[in-house]
């Protein structure tokens, strides 16, 4: 007598659909762990701009360098947003890692090599920038990664005299000489302005 079968036989736990979808899962929080690393875990828009002038080549001005504002500004934890969890950046990026135990072996070792770089990079919470004016001004400002490099424009805006407010002016980095984008939503990360950076004023 032929023997009836009623049921499939199960998949085996190490079925080349499982590792793909161990592999796709992988990927997306790498790539979310990249976002948190890019943003810092903030919020746009949630920075006091704090903002300072110095003068350039002044040694009366006390501008003090601006890896020490970095520093001591991404070391308060009372700015962050009462959103911004660091322990749960932290404990995404130890779980992430530890995941890889588990997943395939073919692809561990170059999942793991990217992940121990990601680990590596602080993450910053807020960024420091400088605006460097023809007449040797320097305007400082606090941003989140977050930000956008409109919300730059924007901020930026606010402290010019009222007879260059409404001028073409723009902003930009140099060397080479690159325009930032004054209508851009990309964000200040993006342009690789975080956690600090010397921008320049000019006019056309």
């Amino acid at each position: 007598l032929t023997e009836k079968v009623f049921l499939h036989a199960l998949p085996s736990s190490d079925t080349p659909t499982q590792g793909l979808a161990e592999k796709e899962a992988f990927a997306k929080e790498l790539e979310q762990q990249k976002l948190l690393l890019k943003t810092g875990g903030t919020k746009p828009g949630t920075m006091d701009l704090n903002p300072k002038v110095f003068r350039q080549g002044s040694a009366s001005a006390g501008m003090p360098r601006i890896e020490d504002v970095v520093k001591e500004l991404n070391g308060r934890s009372e700015l962050l947003d009462q959103d911004d969890d660091f322990e749960l950046i932290k404990a995404q990026l130890s779980s992430i890692k530890d995941s890889l135990t588990s997943a395939d072996r073919a692809f561990q070792s170059r999942e793991k090599k990217e992940m121990d770089k990601l680990k590596s990079r602080t993450i910053h919470t807020a960024c420091v920038i400088r605006v460097a004016f023809p007449d040797r001004l320097v305007l400082q400002l606090q941003f989140r990664p977050a930000d956008t490099l409109a919300s730059l424009h924007d901020a930026v805006g606010k402290f010019l005299s009222p007879e260059y407010k409404e001028t073409e002016w723009y902003l930009y980095q140099t060397p080479p000489m690159h325009k930032i984008d004054r209508s851009s939503k990309r964000m200040l990360a993006d342009e690789d302005l975080v956690p600090s950076a010397l921008i320049r004023w000019g006019f056309e």
